[in-house]
């Protein structure tokens, strides 16, 4: 069956191809224009059995294609197209532009929609929106219309940004989330960060569990990660927590009187058996959060079948925070071009 693609972004795609059109698609002339082309398909297989049932599915879980405009160096524009299994149709998940970046100007600038970068929600897991997103990310991430500055020292890289958040105080509608990050490799095979936003109930998941009418309080949110990358190694571990209570009025699923502070740790292993192959293991956990599971562990198999092509199954096991648990399996293929 066809997908229903919205007006919106079919004006969209014709814009940032027309440019392509016109110069017969040639690489070079693309080249010469400034243009890139890149995206990928996602095809998901996937079988759930809860305590009361079970699920089964075939889908197209995501369709991206993302476009580079840039005529020199230090200016560029990136637009993303998406669909995902279960939208209305194709969206706009990310466009803004960048200047900088030079000798004559080291601070680079971006202004648009693009994901807050609080977190590093590194996986070695490949697919799947519901079993397979990091539980930090599921908690944590957050897409707006934002102003940011970055610069990069070096051994480590620093941005910081404002936007008028999703969800608001009660009565307000300005500007009301600052975030930050810090990213630094204190040795080649580490790489270690921090961030704070000033507005953690603006993630995708906790704007849906937020008054409508708007929050008693903004409450931050603090992240922290470590990576390692060396050889056929892999290793991560990113902790992801409120800064402070929510107001009872704002967030309070237990329904005790004293407010949430939701939380969400991840933990992941990989390892390269061959060039090709690599095996992986999660174990996750979260805490003052019902929409999450409280604790999350499986393993994964990657097999890259030719460039850019994988081949995928994975076993997650989630507790879930109501009681009860669930087996996810899913067999996965993507395709990156």
């Amino acid at each position: 069956m066809a997908q229903n693609v919205t007006y919106m972004g079919i004006v969209g795609l014709l814009v940032v191809l027309a440019p392509a059109l016109s110069l017969g698609f040639t690489t070079d002339a693309m080249e010469k224009a400034g243009l890139t082309f890149d995206g990928y398909v996602e095809v998901e297989v996937s079988y759930i059995d809860g305590e009361e049932d079970s699920t089964s599915d075939v889908a197209l879980a995501e369709l991206a294609l993302g476009v580079e405009y840039a005529p020199v160096a230090w200016l560029s524009a990136n637009v993303v197209f998406l669909y995902e299994d279960g939208a209305d149709g194709v969206e706009v998940d990310e466009a803004y532009a960048t200047i900088g970046g030079s000798e004559a100007m080291p601070v680079v600038f971006t202004a648009g929609r693009l994901y807050l970068p609080i977190g590093a929600y590194s996986s070695t897991f490949c697919s799947g929106v519901f079993c397979s997103d990091p539980l930090t990310q599921s908690l944590g991430e957050a897409q707006e219309d934002v102003l940011q500055a970055s610069y990069d020292f070096g051994v480590a890289q620093v941005a910081a940004g404002v936007a008028n958040g999703d969800v608001n105080e009660v009565g307000d509608d300005a500007i009301n989330l600052f975030y930050a990050v810090v990213e630094a490799k204190p040795a080649e095979a580490f790489t270690v960060g921090v961030a704070y936003t000033s507005n953690l109930a603006d993630s995708d998941t906790l704007t849906e569990l937020m008054p409508e009418d708007g929050v008693a309080q903004d409450v931050g949110g603090l992240t922290g990660y470590v990576i390692y990358e060396s050889g056929a190694f892999y290793g991560s571990v990113e902790y992801l927590t409120a800064a402070e209570a929510f107001s009872p009025a704002d967030l309070d699923a237990d329904e005790d009187g004293s407010g949430d502070q939701p939380w969400a740790l991840n933990v992941e292993l990989g390892y390269m058996v061959q060039p090709s192959l690599q095996l992986g293991a999660r174990y996750a956990t979260t805490g003052e959060l019902a929409d999450l599971p409280e604790d999350q562990y499986g393993v994964v198999a990657n097999y890259e079948v030719f460039d850019g092509a994988v081949l995928s199954l994975e076993y997650l096991h989630n507790e879930l925070a109501g009681g009860g648990d669930e087996d996810c399996v899913i067999g996965h293929f993507s395709l990156e071009f």
